[in-house]
């Protein structure tokens, strides 16, 4: 789970850097998809 979160994370900031999302769209993508995916219950 950290992995993913981690991918994330450095997904938000590549989109920040290129001018893509700003911080607050890109903030709340990581915490749509990182819950979403948490709610999935995958494997551990």
């Amino acid at each position: 789970m950290a992995d993913l979160f981690s991918r994330l994370i450095r997904a938000a900031l590549q989109l920040t850097a290129d001018g893509r999302a700003g911080v607050e769209e890109a903030s709340a993508a990581v915490v749509s998809v990182f819950l979403d995916g948490a709610r999935a219950g995958g494997p551990p």
